[in-house]
C-alpha cells in the first residue's frame, strides 16, 4: 500500500524547467543584444550653418516722422456695442427730425433727435388746469358753507 510517489523529496529539476530555461535564456540574450545595437547606433542630429541665405520678405524703410492715417478696406457686417431702442412715453406725430438721427449717426447726451407734435397734449394740460380751477372754486365753496354753518350754530349756541 506504499506509494512510490514523494511530494517535494526530490532534488533533481523538473524536466519542464530545464526546457523553459533554454528557451527563455536565448531570447533575453537576445533582446539585450538588440537594445544594444538600438542606442549605440543611433543617427546623430547634424547642425547647418547658422547663417542661411534667404530671401527679403519685406522692405525695409527708415522711419520717419510724420501724420499717418491708415485706411482700411473690408467687407462685413459692422456690429454696434450696444444697441439702443427709442420709443416714446407717449404716441404722436414727428414733426422735427435732427440731421444727426440717422442710422450710424453720431449724437451727444442732450440732443433734441426729434420733436412730436404737443397740440393734443397742450389741450389736455389746458382742460386739466380748468378741473383744477373748477374743484379748488368747489373746495372754497364748500369752506364758505362750513363756515356760514359753524357761524350759525355759534350764533344758536350764544344766543346773538
Amino acid at each position: 500500500m506504499t506509494e512510490a510517489h514523494s511530494d517535494g523529496g526530490d532534488a533533481r529539476p523538473r524536466p519542464g524547467l530545464k526546457r523553459t530555461l533554454l528557451i527563455c535564456l536565448p531570447l533575453v540574450i537576445a533582446g539585450a543584444a538588440a537594445l544594444w545595437l538600438i542606442f549605440n547606433t543611433e543617427p546623430e542630429a547634424k547642425r547647418e550653418s547658422a547663417v542661411r541665405e534667404t530671401a527679403m520678405l519685406v522692405e525695409v524703410i527708415d522711419v520717419e516722422a510724420g501724420d499717418f492715417r491708415p485706411q482700411i478696406r473690408a467687407q462685413g457686417t459692422v456690429k454696434p456695442a450696444r444697441a439702443v431702442v427709442l420709443r416714446p412715453r407717449v404716441g404722436s406725430e414727428v414733426v422735427e427730425l435732427a440731421p444727426e438721427f440717422v442710422p450710424g449717426g453720431e449724437v451727444a447726451t442732450g440732443d433734441l433727435l426729434l420733436r412730436i407734435d404737443d397740440a393734443d397734449y397742450r389741450i389736455m394740460l389746458e382742460r386739466r388746469e380748468s378741473e383744477l380751477q373748477e374743484s379748488t372754486a368747489t373746495l372754497w365753496c364748500g369752506f364758505a358753507l362750513a363756515a356760514a354753518v359753524i357761524y350759525a350754530l355759534l350764533a344758536i349756541a350764544f344766543g346773538s
